[in-house]
């Protein structure tokens, strides 16, 4: 069996686990093979005898459901179809659409962005006039109006708080803003629209207001594969302690030091108080790299050391020393920088030095 296909200790205890542990943690660093180990995690319950169809897989974006689902299949076959993968938002709106009456949403529409936009540009035009130059010019675009409730909503908090606290708004804009939010509310409720945060913050509520449903919807899976776990955002995260206080085991993998979606709400400190907020929970570690030579990740060690968060994982290249250390260039453009990589890439090919 080749290298690719074979885990590494590390690997194997995080993918093959099947201890007391309810909730799983595994920090797997930059180039440690997490997809590789989450997909190895499925395939190893599916062949010790748990139905594909109850195990839920979910991560940030379509593609990435995607490549795991093919993936999987390398491993299991076509059986991997079975697994129910997708996004946060897929899965709840796939839940949802199946019993709507019970969430709430008979009859109402998932608009997109686009249609965000048009529908806050409305309401936002009945409290600043277009005549009035000034205010236009200060107050916040649709977009910005956009961005503004969404993070608000992802992260749980009040409006006028998150504003005050993250915005250099006055006290007068800052009200104007609240007054649009709850009437793009309204005006969604009335059209029987549901945007992409209603589905989060819908979902997660019901749950929270009806304990026969949570109980029905945990007892779809006997686990939840959660890639990514340091961008989940407040919303995602009490849908998962639904899943958690049902029973229902979580398998999160995840590194606090690659965390992207801030600007979306994202709390990567989920991951370093895993074990506070999930009882029987357990942290295991990936920390033999693949991607790069011991050089690269010295420095990267030394740098994510001095940060005041405890990031308990060394990462070890399993490629070793290259001899040389990390160089810093600047460049003025971005084709001299991309010129600057072919030489050194035509450099070594003609030397025949090792990548």
């Amino acid at each position: 069996m080749s290298k690719e296909n074979t885990l590494n200790k590390q690997q194997e205890i995080a993918a093959h686990y099947q201890g007391n542990a309810q909730n799983l943690l595994v920090i797997a660093g930059a180039g440690c093979g997490k997809t590789k180990t989450i997909i190895s995690r499925a395939a190893f319950l599916i062949k010790t005898g748990i139905s594909a169809s109850r195990i839920l897989m979910l991560t940030f974006t379509n593609r990435a459901a995607r490549e795991m689902k093919n993936r999987l299949k390398n491993e299991v076959g076509p059986v991997a179809q079975k697994v129910n993968a997708g996004t946060f938002h897929s899965f709840c709106l796939k839940v949802m659409s199946k019993v709507p009456k019970s969430f709430e949403v008979e009859g109402l529409s998932i608009i997109d962005v686009d249609d965000q936009n048009s529908l806050m540009s409305l309401v936002r035009s009945r409290f600043v006039n277009r005549k009035d130059k000034n205010i236009n010019k200060e107050f916040p675009r649709v977009s910005e109006l956009v961005k503004y409730y969404s993070y608000s909503r992802n992260t749980c908090q009040n409006p006028k708080t998150y504003l005050h606290e993250n915005t250099e708004m006055n006290d007068q804009y800052i009200q104007m803003c609240c007054n649009i939010f709850c009437d793009y509310q309204k005006a969604k409720e009335r059209r029987g629209y549901l945007d992409f945060d209603d589905l989060l913050e819908c979902f997660g509520n019901i749950l929270s207001l009806k304990p026969e449903l949570r109980k029905a919807v945990a007892k779809l899976f006997d686990e939840v594969l959660v890639d990514e776990m340091q961008d989940t955002n407040p919303l995602q995260f009490i849908i998962l302690r639904h899943f958690s206080d049902e029973g229902v085991r979580l398998f999160c993998v995840g590194d606090p030091a690659q965390s992207i979606y801030r600007f979306r709400g994202a709390e990567f400190e989920h991951v370093y108080r895993f074990g506070e907020l999930f009882e029987r929970s357990l942290t295991l570690p990936l920390s033999i790299n693949y991607r790069s030579y011991q050089e690269v990740l010295d420095l990267a060690n030394w740098l994510i050391a001095r940060s005041p968060l405890d990031y308990a994982n060394r990462l070890i290249a399993d490629r070793g020393d290259c001899g040389n250390l990390p160089m810093l260039v600047d460049f003025d453009s971005t084709q001299e920088e991309a010129s600057w990589i072919a030489d050194r890439i035509l450099e070594r090919w003609e030397n025949d030095i090792p990548y």
